[in-house]
Order: structure tokens, then sequence, then C-alpha cells
């Protein structure tokens, strides 16, 4: 069953606003603060460069949380050129600025020096 009450520690306890749906709230609950803690505690801010590994679940949060910090954003795709257009143009268009995207054959050649 789901409990209806619990006793927790303060510290450890955030207060959603009645006006903001639990649905919407539950992804910064989760893959939020798993994206958010480590470009906080790197003190992620304008100018920084950030690199995201996928664009998945975690990825699409830490790209958000990234360019709110004014983070230059590098996302790491293994998905093919046409995918890959596709997806670089929404993410842009979904944080209003440009994301730079590459494929793991492309960052392999560029740390080879080709």
């Amino acid at each position: 069953g789901y409990s209806e009450m619990i006793v927790v520690r303060q510290d450890y306890v955030v207060s959603i606003p009645s006006a903001l749906d639990l649905t919407a709230a539950a992804p910064l609950l989760c893959a939020g603060i798993t994206m958010y803690s480590p470009l906080a505690w790197y003190k992620v801010s304008a100018g920084t460069k950030v690199g995201i590994v996928g664009y998945g679940g975690l990825g699409h949060m830490g790209v958000k949380f990234a360019r709110a910090m004014g983070a230059e954003v590098t996302v790491i795709s293994r998905s093919d050129q046409s995918t890959l257009g596709q997806l670089g143009t929404k993410i842009a268009h979904a944080v209003g600025s440009h994301v730079e995207m590459t494929t793991d054959k492309e960052a392999e050649a560029l740390r080879a020096g080709a």
C-alpha cells in the first residue's frame, strides 16, 4: 500500500508548491538532483565548458541545468548523423542556444589528432 504520512528529518524534505503538478516535479527530484548536484559542486557558471554523455533521461536534465547556469554544453552521443542533427536542433531550441553534438567516432578522431 501507499502511506499517507511519514516522519522524516526536515533536512531531507522539500516543499512542493500546490500550484506545481506532482508529475512535473518528480523529474526534478530524481534526474534533476542527480545532474544538478555535480554542476553545483563544480561551480558551473557562465563560460564554463560542460560535456554531457548521452541525451537520455539524465542527459536532457543536465543540458537544461548547465545552460541555465550559463555553461557552453557539448552533448556526446553515439547516434548517427541524421538523428544527431535532428536531436541537436531540438536541444538548441529547447534551451534557447546552440549545443554542439558529436558522435563517439568524431570524438575519437579529435582525440587522436585526426
